[in-house]
């Protein structure tokens, strides 16, 4: 039977309890059968959660928070609830068990079908047998085996009986304020007219709008102009940040072969800050650069990570201009996809997607980047904050480990050319004292972390209690402190891989033993100062097996 151990936390509601699981990065929320009208507006973890809130007196509309992509278990069962918005379920992207039932729910989002639960309750709620509900049957046949009580399920028809809902006919499945149609009841020569200038005025619209893009695009290519746009861009790093999955490495490198002589593009893997998360990594990209440019394909549509990136890109573009976005793809019917975001999707059908197949694929991509370009030689844009004389760095690798002689011979003077002094951090412990009772008050002290890491690394307690305690500053200090550089191949499903060190290579960026310069990347992570304040409508902090290499797990 698995353990858990009461904590205090600070975002713990009133009257309620919380738990730390013994065996799992898990936080339980307990707030069962007390009385607590609302889930809790905020709770800080970097731990994944579960919210026991049976029969705790919730009541009225459930809307989205800002830590639901970190819940995997969702017990609401036994309130007052009566509505559920469409951002509730498309925050809960990692979600595995959902208990809905015995609430006052009329209708359910559509989007609960798209979920990736393994087990969801909705009996006992107030279902009406009305058009709004008639997808709900069908997909409660469907999916019998993720919806655990799919033979309870009932609704209220319009003469008031109260039917398995499977087992209501599609007849049924009607709303009172719908008008069926009949032609006897029309004029049909005014119909015919009507209907005849319509689609006449709708052909022409539509001829106009499907050439817009192009008459601009001529205009732009063989006279300079960007006729009727008025696109202001202020100083960013980059010109723009270019997202795409490996999978699309290929097509990506050949979007930079086009944009790279003349604008300075971040790749979101090979420019990814080293000791920041993932996400964060994604978040500085983006938000320091003019344009965004996403290649989206049906792979990108189920990977979280881009998927951050893309509500990090379309939160910044509604706040400044929908410009900022640039969509790419090889597939036109991308809008045909069962797994698109509603906002995706709205994009695609207000803005459209360049297809990497047209003739003008170079020049609707160039009309659609910033009008005054910087170059790779730019001074004007950003920079990373200057280096503080008092930064301190410390390097540790296990003791005669073979790599020694990189950090003696490479990083440390390299680092200290560029005026870094980096010191050993086995230096900074008292002679004959226990390292546990001085590693957190040394970190506390210190800047970054530089720590090379190898297979006999991971045969070694000492350094692996090093790397543990590093791994558990990282994430009690805002901002990088680990600067992790893997020098060999390691193999994540090793019984030598702890908890610790896997959640942090599937979360964070790091160096391999592929990069061609890794003094540079340690340098730029430890010059950044800058800090990512991003409000993450839903993004995931926490990444299934093999998802890590679908996006950048590491720096190479």
């Amino acid at each position: 039977m698995e353990e858990y151990c009461k904590i205090v936390h600070e975002d713990c509601p009133d009257r309620c309890t919380c738990f730390k699981r013994t065996y799992s990065p898990t936080i339980i929320i307990d707030c069962g059968n007390v009385n607590v009208s609302y889930l809790p507006l905020s709770f800080n973890t970097n731990f994944s959660i579960e919210m026991w809130f049976r029969n705790s007196s919730l009541k009225g509309q459930l809307d989205s928070t800002d830590y639901l992509y970190k819940v995997k278990v969702i017990d609401i069962s036994y309130n007052a609830v009566n509505k559920i918005t469409d951002a509730f379920f498309d925050n809960l992207i990692f979600v595995e068990t959902t208990k809905l039932n015995n609430n006052e729910l009329q209708t359910l989002p559509t989007n609960i079908a798209s979920i990736n639960a393994t087990s969801i309750s909705v009996s006992g709620n107030n279902f009406v047998c009305d058009c709004t509900n008639k997808w709900f049957k069908y997909w409660l046949l469907e999916d019998e085996h993720v919806v655990a009580d799919w033979l309870e399920v009932k609704c209220t028809t319009v003469n008031g009986e109260n039917k398995q809902i499977i087992a209501v006919p599609d007849s049924l499945f009607i709303c009172r304020s719908e008008v069926r149609f009949s032609v006897n009841e029309h004029v049909v020569f005014p119909s015919v007219i009507i209907g005849s200038t319509l689609f006449v005025i709708v052909i022409l619209v539509a001829l106009t709008f499907a050439f817009r893009e192009n008459v601009k695009v001529f205009m732009f290519l063989y006279f300079g102009i960007h006729p009727f746009d008025n696109r202001l861009d202020g100083k960013n790093r980059y010109d723009a940040a270019l997202i795409y999955s490996v999978e699309n490495k290929h097509t990506a490198s050949n979007i930079l072969k086009v944009l790279g002589e003349k604008y300075k593009v971040a790749d979101v893997h090979m420019d990814a800050v080293v000791g920041m998360t993932i996400f964060d990594s994604m978040d500085y990209l983006i938000l320091s650069s003019r344009r965004a440019l996403f290649f989206i394909s049906e792979h990108e549509l189920l990977n979280p990570f881009t998927m951050h990136a893309w509500r990090t890109a379309y939160k910044h573009a509604r706040d400044t201009h929908f410009d900022f976005i640039i969509l790419i793809a090889k597939d036109q019917n991308l809008e045909r996809s069962g797994h698109i975001p509603a906002s995706l999707l709205r994009f695609i059908n207000l803005r459209g997607v360049i297809s990497v197949g047209t003739k003008l694929f170079k020049g609707h991509l160039e009309y659609k980047m910033p009008t005054h370009r910087l170059k790779n030689d730019d001074e004007t844009h950003i920079e990373l904050e200057h280096v503080q004389e008092d930064k301190n760095v410390l390097i540790y690798h296990e003791r005669d480990d073979p790599y020694e002689q990189l950090a003696d011979q490479e990083i440390i003077p390299n680092l200290n050319e560029k005026g870094i002094l980096v010191k050993w951090l086995i230096c900074e412990f008292q002679f004959g004292t226990d390292i546990r009772y001085e590693i957190f008050e040394i970190f506390s002290r210190t800047d970054r972390l530089i720590f090379i890491l190898s297979r006999r690394t991971l045969l070694d307690s000492e350094s692996m209690f090093i790397l543990s305690s590093a791994i558990t500053q990282s994430r009690l200090q805002k901002g990088i402190f680990l600067l992790l550089y893997v020098v060999e191949e390691i193999d994540e499903n090793s019984r030598l891989v702890n908890g610790d060190l896997l959640e942090f290579l599937r979360q964070n960026i790091y160096l391999t033993h592929e990069e061609r310069h890794p003094v540079e990347k340690l340098y730029e992570a430890i010059r950044f100062e800058q800090e990512i304040d991003v409000n993450r409508d839903d993004s995931e902090n926490s990444v299934g097996d093999g998802e890590h290499e679908d996006m950048i797990g590491n720096a190479d």
